[in-house]
C-alpha cells in the first residue's frame, strides 16, 4: 500500500513539473497584422555558419535587407488569408535563434517601416529558427519567439508563394 500511494505522489509531480517546464506560447494577433502589414516578400537568405545563440542584451540577431534575395511578393489581395493562417501557427516564447535567418525568410512589411522577419529551416536535424523584428535600418528591435511548427509554417510558404 505504502509503495502504491509513494508510486502515485512521485508520478502526480513528474507530470505537475513537466507541465510546468513547458514553454509559453506565441500568436500573431491577426487583427494587428492585418492593419498595419503593407508588403509581404518570401526571400531567400544566407548564412554560412548558422549557429543557435541566445537572445540578450550583449547577443542580438542579425539581418540586413539588403542582402536578401527576393523570391517572391504576395498579391495584396492575399493578406488576410495569410495573415489569419499565420496567426494560428503556435510559437514558443524562449529567448534562442539563429544568429541570422537561413534558407526561405518571409519578410512582413510594417507601416511605420519595420520589418518582421520569419525563418525557419531545418539542416542536418537541427532547426534553424528566427523570428524577430527590425528597423527600416535593419536595425534589431526585438526577439519575438521561436517557431514551434515548422511543417505549418513551409506548408504556408507553399501555398501561397511560387518558387522552384
Amino acid at each position: 500500500m505504502r509503495k502504491g500511494i509513494l508510486t502515485f505522489i512521485i508520478l502526480t509531480l513528474i507530470v505537475l513539473t513537466g507541465c510546468v517546464s513547458d514553454p509559453a506560447t506565441y500568436y500573431f494577433d491577426s487583427d494587428d497584422l492585418i492593419a498595419n502589414t503593407v508588403k509581404i516578400e518570401l526571400v531567400e537568405c544566407e548564412n554560412e555558419k548558422p549557429q543557435m545563440i541566445e537572445i540578450n542584451e550583449k547577443n542580438t540577431t542579425n539581418f540586413d535587407y539588403n542582402t536578401v534575395e527576393v523570391i517572391d511578393d504576395l498579391d495584396h489581395r492575399q493578406f488576410e488569408s495569410f495573415i489569419v493562417k499565420l496567426s494560428s501557427i503556435t510559437f514558443h516564447k524562449e529567448n534562442f535563434s539563429v544568429n541570422k535567418p537561413i534558407g526561405k525568410a518571409l519578410i512582413l512589411h510594417q507601416k511605420n517601416g519595420d520589418m518582421l522577419v520569419l525563418s525557419c529551416t531545418l539542416i542536418d536535424g537541427i532547426c534553424y529558427s528566427f523570428v524577430s523584428k527590425f528597423d527600416s535600418n535593419n536595425n534589431y528591435i526585438t526577439h519575438i519567439a521561436r517557431f514551434a511548427d515548422r511543417p505549418q509554417f513551409e506548408s504556408l510558404l507553399d501555398a501561397y508563394f511560387v518558387f522552384g
